[in-house]
């Protein structure tokens, strides 16, 4: 797991490296204004891959870890900031956990504001992750409380 978490992350950041200063967005680096999530712009195991290869048939459906939303940078607004190590096997649950305490406690992606809670794109496009119990988590909502 963290190998490919490792992965996502640095693939993200050398397609925005390869294209700096001149990008604006990161959907830039994709057709048509979608990003560069279906692009397979790098090797990996052996076989050209995509971000998506990595984050939609490796580490959703093998590990069930709702926290991987915390752990991956998408490089959008709405996304978690990157984390500041590499993530390692032995470590992986604390890193996991500090990984959503930040992105939970910040007040650029989420904050309760108006007597509303106001979240991330990310809770809406993985809502399901974190409502099939893994780790605790029953519903958006759990995140926050928790």
């Amino acid at each position: 797991m963290a190998f490919l978490i490792n992965a996502y992350n640095a693939f993200t950041v050398e397609a925005i490296l390869l294209k700096y200063p001149d990008l604006k967005s990161i959907k830039d680096l994709g057709l048509f204004g979608r990003g560069p999530w279906k692009n397979e712009f790098f090797t990996l195991l052996g076989a050209k891959r995509h971000l998506d290869w990595i984050e939609h048939e490796q580490l959703r459906p093998k590990y069930a870890e709702p926290r991987v939303h915390a752990a991956v940078n998408c490089a959008s607004i709405g996304c978690p900031a990157l984390f500041p190590d590499a993530f390692t096997a032995p470590k992986m649950d604390a890193m996991l956990e500090d990984g959503m305490r930040r992105f939970i406690g910040d007040s650029t992606r989420n904050r309760f504001e108006g007597g509303k809670l106001q979240v991330s794109n990310n809770f809406k496009w993985f809502k399901e992750d974190f409502e099939k119990g893994n780790k605790g988590f029953g519903k958006v909502e759990g995140v926050f409380a928790k």
